[in-house]
């Protein structure tokens, strides 16, 4: 069972090896139902020898090749899943090419043995390889698969034709023992060319159709290759206008900031003057006072302008501040709040944390039903780390949509984008960790683990 499960998880993370096994299962087991008795080849002969009927001897051929393309084209295109899973044609063309003839080797020995059927390994099919190999080697990504296939059917039919032309059996084709009985018989009828030709304009056809194909794929490929490299340079370009709008911000609120600290300089130097200058108590006091928020406010502005500022704070200082940020808004209607900690420190800027939090309960706030929509903030105690989770009932994020949410300019809600760009940056700045976990219809949980002060 334990080999069976391992298998089973093998096959799911590798999709084309999956692929491939699938396709060469329908490749053995179509022989077993779709057979000549089911199209009356036989028949078309023995009818065309006895009434010395070209057309329909050229119908037998016409069967054999659709036959013969229909029961392998599944075989080719799971051997070549397997090979692709295995390795990268572009790294070992060579190799690749061999593995893919051992497994269709396998495959047409398999068959015979299974069914008593011998499938001709022979020209037509080596010329299928090489114009499959090079398709894959030049792989165009744009394309799908479905649409490649196509090419690969009609490269196969026409090739499967090329058994059928009596003046090419001395080089090996059409050595199948029905592709054999076909040209014995326009032999035996004296239509041997007339067999030929229409084999030739089969080929030809099909051929032309499949490099018609093949030309507008190409041509679908490098138009979507243009219009993907172009979109790609757009939103690197807007990426770009973003991070110096970013830049731009941040220098103009540093030196704001910067700016704050020279008038803060001198209350705080004026209120230490009259505190020693004057006599009278209450005006000591009040100065006193003065001094000591302008020395707070100067921690704030530093912090603000130097984010490696950090200080040890009391969990419930910094709860105390993040909800008085948000006590004036309607937020705090849809907030339930759970603190299991008590006096436990942690070393942070207290500015741009808190931000960051507000920031997340912000976005939590934008997705929820204004009505019954609920955001539950906890503060628990996981070992050595206080862990902080924002969880809100709200319409969820997609999957797609995870994977670009820290970056830069990435926004669902027609904002900036610069939002959870900056949470993540403060969370990582103060050596923490930043989840997220996400469905769509049920709600979003943010959650921070930063170490605890002991």
């Amino acid at each position: 069972m334990k080999i069976l499960a391992k298998i089973w998880q093998f096959l799911l993370k590798n999709r084309n090896f999956s692929s491939g096994v699938f396709f060469i299962s329908i490749g053995i087991i179509l022989p077993s139902f779709l057979t000549i008795n089911n199209l009356g080849i036989y028949d078309n002969i023995i009818l065309s020898t006895k009434i010395q009927d070209t057309g329909i001897l050229i119908l037998a051929a016409f069967k054999i090749s659709f036959l013969n393309s229909i029961r392998a084209l599944p075989l080719y295109v799971g051997a070549f899943y397997v090979t692709n899973s295995i390795f990268s044609i572009r790294k070992k063309p060579l190799f690749h090419f061999i593995v893919v003839f051992l497994i269709l080797s396998l495959c047409y020995k398999s068959i015979q043995m299974i069914y008593g059927i011998t499938y001709d390994f022979s020209y037509p099919a080596i010329i299928l390889i090489v114009v499959i190999f090079l398709l894959e080697k030049y792989e165009m990504y744009n394309v799908s698969i479905i649409k490649k296939v196509t090419v690969m059917i009609l490269v196969l039919i026409s090739v499967q034709f090329l058994d059928t032309v009596p003046e090419l059996s001395p080089l090996g084709f059409g050595r199948g023992e029905i592709s054999t009985d076909i040209k014995n018989a326009s032999a035996i009828i004296d239509h041997y060319h007339s067999l030929t030709v229409f084999s030739l304009i089969f080929f030809i056809v099909f051929l032309f159709n499949a490099f018609l194909v093949l030309k507008i794929l190409i041509d679908q490929h490098a138009l979507l290759d243009i219009s993907n490299k172009k979109r790609l340079a757009e939103l690197e370009l807007y990426q770009s206008r973003l991070r110096l709008l970013e830049s731009r911000s941040t220098e103009e609120i540093q030196n704001l900031v910067h700016d704050l600290k020279t008038p803060l300089t001198s209350i705080q130097g004026l209120a230490n003057v009259i505190e020693i200058k004057s006599v009278d108590s209450t005006v000591k006091e009040y100065s006193h006072n003065i001094s000591n928020s302008a020395e707070i406010m100067n921690g704030m502005i530093s912090e603000i302008l130097y984010e490696n500022t950090k200080n040890i704070l009391d969990v419930p200082v910094l709860i105390d501040y993040v909800f008085s940020q948000i006590k004036t808004t309607n937020i705090k209607n849809s907030i339930l709040m759970h603190n299991h900690l008590r006096q436990e420190k942690i070393l942070v800027n207290k500015i741009r944390f808190s931000r960051a939090l507000v920031n997340i309960i912000e976005n939590a706030y934008k997705s929820i039903d204004k009505d019954d929509g609920l955001i539950e903030v906890s503060f628990d105690k996981e070992c050595e780390y206080i862990v902080i989770k924002i969880s809100d009932n709200g319409q969820g994020i997609s999957e797609k949509e995870l994977n670009h949410i820290w970056d830069i300019g990435y926004s669902n809600s027609g904002s900036t984008g610069l939002g959870l760009n900056f949470v993540k940056k403060v969370v990582e700045n103060h050596k923490g960790i930043i989840e997220i976990q996400s469905r769509q219809s049920v709600g979003t949980t943010v959650t921070i683990k930063i170490k605890e002060v002991l």
